[in-house]
């Protein structure tokens, strides 16, 4: 895949086949607009090109917005780069992008840089200045501008469309399992590993820190989960905790800490990759350190069942 971030550098002699949208998530719904992009490019003998946003519009247009990401900048290209498309545009947008009318966004980004002969859009899409343009408007515009343009439905499980807000809602509810499946995949964030207070270490149960740092990338509800995590060399199992460790007193930020098992060794400073596989339980505060470390040995014979299950 090449991925450009300034459109003068496209050779806009080749006609191109585009799909548009902001992909939070790169969910099952996006990922199956994208094989409608490949097998129509395919068809037409053609290239073809994802065009995507940095940051996210909601961030730029609605003022103290704060949305929780399904996946930040990083993880969108990793993904992006596995499903073997031929082009990545990524615009920056700014608030003079967002200014500019849908027509003119389509005409000078889309049609003049880009060749576009074929556009496969979400059926819900909208886009240019107050989000004015949609399918119809598109399909005006390729009369105009000599491109056809595909519509591609909603893709639903279980009879529920799929959406980037409600997997949002599922894992802000804990609906680990149920997120996964919108996603077509198990959920995971990146931190790096940062020194915390080493109560952990002091309890026989060191444990890596993580912040995730950049853009607002969303943590599941707090509690206890079972975690894979792809550790230098080889892949560790583990449990996780998000919250505020209330036994230890009320603590405003909310923290990140993975307990592996069976591994030894220094990741502080380490950016590591957490997969949530399985959630246990809430946070709770324990009147006494004994009862957490007790809670915590329980927590991992959960763990350990539950890895044995999976490994069978």
């Amino acid at each position: 895949m090449k991925i450009y971030t300034d459109n003068t550098e496209i050779d806009s002699s080749l006609p191109s086949v585009v799909t548009i949208g902001t992909f939070d998530g790169i969910h099952a719904g996006h990922q199956h607009l994208f094989n409608m992009l490949k097998k129509t490019s395919e068809k037409l003998g053609m290239r073809n090109f994802l065009v995507t946003f940095r940051p996210h519009p909601r961030t730029v247009v609605s003022k103290g917005y704060e949305i929780r990401l399904l996946t930040v900048y990083e993880e969108k290209i990793k993904i992006f780069k596995a499903l073997n498309l031929d082009n990545l545009l990524v615009i920056n947008f700014t608030p003079e992008f967002a200014s500019i009318e849908y027509s003119r966004f389509i005409r000078e980004f889309i049609v003049d840089k880009l060749n576009a002969k074929h556009i496969v859009i979400g059926y819900d899409h909208k886009f240019g200045k107050n989000r004015d343009g949609d399918i119809t408007k598109l399909k005006e515009l390729g009369r105009k501008h000599d491109f056809d343009v595909t519509s591609v439905g909603a893709v639903e499980i279980d009879g529920e469309v799929i959406s980037s807000s409600k997997i949002r809602n599922l894992l802000a509810e804990g609906e680990l399992k149920k997120g996964a499946k919108f996603l077509g995949r198990n959920y995971s964030i990146t931190g790096r590993v940062v020194r915390g207070y080493g109560r952990g270490r002091t309890l026989g149960i060191p444990t890596a820190n993580l912040v995730c740092e950049g853009e607002l990338k969303m943590l599941p509800k707090s509690g206890v989960y079972i975690i894979l995590s792809r550790l230098p060399e080889k892949k560790f199992f583990g449990i996780l905790n998000i919250g505020f460790r209330p036994t230890f007193g009320d603590e405003k930020d909310i923290s990140v800490e993975a307990h592996f098992f069976n591994f030894t060794g220094d990741l502080y400073g380490e950016e590591i990759e957490i997969e949530f596989l399985e959630r246990i339980r809430d946070e709770m505060k324990f009147n006494t350190v004994e009862e957490l470390k007790n809670r915590i040995e329980s927590d991992r014979k959960t763990a350990e069942k539950y890895i044995k299950q999976l490994n069978n």
